[in-house]
C-alpha cells in the first residue's frame, strides 16, 4: 500500500492531508487496513479514533477468514534498506 500521502478527514480533494511516507506490504489485506488505520489515527485532527479491529468491514473481514489481528508482524525499515532479503 502506498502511504505516501493520506487523508485523516474529510473526504478524498477535501479533506486534510498528512505525509506518513510509508509503503506497506503484507499477504492479509486486513492487515494492511488496519495498520493504515493506525497510521492515520496517530495524526491530530484524524476522524479515526476506536481500535481499528471494532470496525463493521474489519469484524466481517474476520469473520469471513479473511485474517485476525494474530496473522501478521509489523517490521518497521529504515530509510537506508534498498532491499529485504527472505531467508530460506
Amino acid at each position: 500500500m502506498d502511504g505516501r500521502k493520506c487523508f485523516i478527514n474529510g473526504e478524498p480533494f477535501l479533506g486534510e492531508v498528512r505525509e506518513p511516507n510509508v509503503i506497506m506490504a503484507n499477504g492479509y489485506r486486513v492487515a494492511i487496513d488496519v495498520e493504515d488505520m493506525k497510521l492515520i489515527e496517530s495524526f491530530l485532527n484524524s476522524k479515526l479514533q476506536d481500535d481499528p479491529w471494532s470496525y463493521t468491514q474489519i469484524c466481517r473481514a474476520v469473520e469471513l477468514g479473511v485474517g485476525n489481528e494474530y496473522d501478521y508482524e509489523f517490521v518497521k525499515a529504515s530509510a537506508e534498506v534498498k532491499t529485504i532479503e527472505r531467508s530460506a
